[in-house]
């Protein structure tokens, strides 16, 4: 299940996950789980050196792991860093950030709304959490974008835009073997880490899906298993 193609040390890891996703931030998440997720963001910070690489996509093969809680939990250690960190739903098909963050992110509007038609509002969109350093841009509305948020005209600009707003991007991107907007994005991004689920994701999918990001030229810094804990 090696998705490794970019980094000499690929990037593993192991995410527990509780229930939905207990946040590294939050007062009730166990110690365990705290050093698991700081172990892995040090290896992609590492994978990631360079002053120019500071978008992250994570995505998962399909919908047996949730790349969401590991997005989200990599841009809060990123936060406490000290970077200014943009967490950016870019998957309006399964939108999660308003769960995760308790927020009310205006599903209507967001990351697929600015691409489709409103790059200029970039900033209107986004909205601070309560994790000094990080801010948050909902997935927003995927409708009238055929073939997925990736192929719509305005989003190498809203890229560009967001990449000015703040000193890390972390996109959770959709499904690779579901969706499309993933293996668009790839060639915005400097790096792309992969959820599986160990037990749950087949090895045929991830080899599918390792086909997939080959043929995309994706920067794949490695895979990270995010199972259930007990």
């Amino acid at each position: 299940m090696a998705l490794s193609s970019r980094a000499a040390q690929p990037v593993r890891g192991v995410a527990p996950t509780f229930g939905k996703g207990i946040l590294v931030s939050d007062s009730s998440c166990p110690q365990a789980l705290r050093a698991a997720y700081a172990q892995t963001w040090l290896n992609v910070r590492y994978a990631l050196l360079g002053s120019a690489a500071r978008i992250l996509l994570v995505c998962a093969v399909d919908n047996t792991a949730d790349a969401a809680p590991l997005a989200a939990n990599l841009a809060i250690l990123a936060a406490e860093e000290g970077e200014r960190t943009l967490l950016v739903d870019a998957d309006p098909h399964t939108p999660s950030l308003a769960g995760l963050f308790n927020l009310n992110l205006n599903a209507g509007a967001g990351f697929a709304s600015l691409v489709r038609q409103d790059s200029a509002n970039v900033g209107s969109m986004i909205q601070e959490s309560a994790v000094p350093n990080l801010a948050l841009l909902g997935g927003g509305d995927s409708l009238g974008v055929p073939g997925g948020i990736g192929r719509a005209p305005g989003l190498g600009e809203v890229m560009m835009r967001l990449k000015t707003s703040a000193d890390r991007l972390v996109l959770i991107g959709s499904p690779i073997l579901t969706q499309i907007d993933s293996l668009d994005l790839c060639p915005l991004v400097d790096g792309v880490l992969v959820a599986v689920h160990p037990g749950r994701t087949h090895r045929e999918d991830a080899g599918r899906a390792k086909e997939l990001l080959a043929r995309v030229h994706a920067p794949v810094l490695g895979v990270v298993l995010t199972r259930q804990a007990g």
